[in-house]
């Protein structure tokens, strides 16, 4: 197929309006290449307008290197371009849009550039495939082939190769071949000097220490990867310290967790991030249970019912909070603040 025709096709998929996408809690959104595993996790849920100018001037500079790339016509300057743009869509919050794009560019170009552009190829698309897998049962399947054909070529720099390794970890269905794959991307991480990869590692091993209950374990973990979010600048040091402080509350060190927790709520609140301003705050109400402080639970789950996350809750540290404020406000024969955790957790996980 002429290069002109790959390049009419694929300008139809960037041609589109934008789609709105709240910021995550857990650092588990998209764009590559390396390492912007979480460069939605601190994105506002309803930014500010100064804020909105920037992803609209972004992706209006890739669209215009993009259209360059179309006019030239050549396969690799299309693969950097259109990557480009798959990313900085990503980033806006456009995911569905990027990975149109990126699987139009798999479609056109795979067969017709080296294998370092093949690797930019698959790179992105395991990425996105991986964060669209929630709506696709067979998406996991097709994330996971990506990922592994970026492995396999040689145009991946260390700390991509550990992107790769770090989504296929999250798409493993045993603890152990999960295991495998966080310390292979911790590796290349820590071979290629990345502090926010080693950030994404350590936070995916705390959560696994979390399920277990491995308290110790999970507190090391997360500590971690916040003091290495922390050092590489990026906004998902929140999500960090929300665990950090999820973590000393499971254990019982609740007030220890407090005023970690109180600093998440505020920085959640003053970025207008709704997934973390209600983490933050559930794990709040959790501390006043626990303390049998009624009335600033009753207030604190007031805040949390008239939070819209618009989407499922993505940390697993929530759960167990959310089951043990319930069985503790029944034992302390508060039933009607029961039943409201209780809805709230239903309503948080549909």
């Amino acid at each position: 197929m002429p290069v002109q025709r790959w390049s009419s096709r694929l300008s139809s998929r960037a041609d589109v309006r934008p789609r709105g996408l709240t910021g995550l809690c857990s650092p588990r959104a998209v764009g590559v290449p390396h390492t912007r595993s979480s460069a939605l996790a601190a994105t506002p849920a309803s930014p500010v307008p100064a804020a909105a100018s920037r992803p609209r001037a972004a992706i209006e500079t890739s669209e215009a290197a993009w259209a360059r790339a179309r006019d030239h016509g050549a396969p690799g300057l299309l693969t950097r371009a259109g990557t480009a743009l798959a990313s900085t869509l990503a980033r806006a919050g456009r995911t569905t849009d990027a990975l149109d794009l990126a699987e139009s560019l798999a479609t056109e170009l795979l067969d017709a550039v080296d294998d370092t552009h093949r690797g930019m190829i698959w790179g992105h698309l395991a990425a996105l495939r991986s964060y669209h897998v929630g709506t696709d049962p067979q998406m996991a399947a097709r994330a996971r082939y990506a990922a592994r054909s970026a492995l396999a070529t040689a145009g991946l720099a260390d700390a991509q190769r550990g992107d790769m390794e770090l989504y296929l970890a999250r798409l493993c269905e045993t603890p152990a071949q999960r295991a495998e794959h966080l310390a292979a991307a911790t590796s290349w991480f820590e071979q290629a000097g990345s502090l926010m990869g080693l950030g994404m590692a350590h936070h995916d091993r705390a959560g696994i220490a979390y399920q277990r209950q491995d308290w110790p374990e999970a507190l090391h973990q997360f500590r971690a990867s916040a003091w290495a979010l922390d050092r590489a600048g990026h906004g998902a040091v929140a999500n960090a310290r929300l665990g950090v402080g999820t973590t000393l509350l499971a254990s019982g060190a609740h007030d220890a967790a407090e005023p970690i927790l109180r600093q998440v709520r505020r920085q959640g609140r003053s970025a207008r991030h709704a997934a973390l301003d209600f983490a933050a705050t559930v794990a709040l109400c959790s501390v006043a249970i626990r303390r049998e402080a009624w009335r600033d639970a009753e207030e604190l789950l007031d805040h949390a019912e008239g939070i819209d996350l618009g989407r499922k809750l993505q940390p697993v540290e929530l759960e167990p909070l959310f089951v043990d404020s319930e069985a503790r406000a029944n034992q302390a024969g508060q039933r009607a603040l029961a039943a409201r955790l209780g809805a709230l957790a239903d309503t948080v996980q549909q």
